[in-house]
């Protein structure tokens, strides 16, 4: 009988032996043991916390529409802002145009009396420089 043993221990092409595949089954059966172990308790740990209670769909659906409703309403709320904000802008384009007419209105009469100031100062300068001259000349023929 230990002849029939350690002959298949051999084996007859060199191959794996049989108690070698024996110890490859025993280890396989314990992983397989383990995995299955490892599975039932992370289903026990699952029933001892409790899964959510999932809401009946009468329920998902009210509250869909509530959602859908509240979408249209700040929809709604949005692009009347929008327009509000859009309105806002024109007139303050407009009160800006306005603004710059009234400017250039008022910067227009300006520019005409400076220019007729410095005009007259132009003829002040001349009549100034031509009595000093004048002076001068006056002076000089006295002196």
């Amino acid at each position: 009988m230990i002849h029939s043993i350690s002959m298949l221990a051999v084996g007859a092409a060199g191959g794996a032996t049989a108690p070698s595949m024996l110890s490859l089954g025993v280890w396989a059966m314990c992983l397989a043991f383990f995995v299955m172990l490892i599975n039932a308790l992370l289903k026990l740990a699952a029933r001892l916390r409790g899964k959510a209670p999932k809401p009946p769909n009468a329920e998902l659906d009210i509250k869909m529409r509530t959602l859908e409703a509240r979408v249209e309403k700040i929809e709604g709320s949005q692009m009347k802002t929008a327009d509000e904000v859009h309105a806002m802008h024109l007139t303050l384009i407009k009160s800006e145009e306005e603004r710059a007419t009234r400017l250039h209105e008022r910067i227009d009469p300006l520019a005409q009396n400076t220019a007729a100031i410095k005009g007259s100062m132009e003829a002040f300068t001349t009549s100034f420089n031509n009595m000093t001259q004048l002076l001068m000349a006056h002076m000089a023929r006295n002196s």
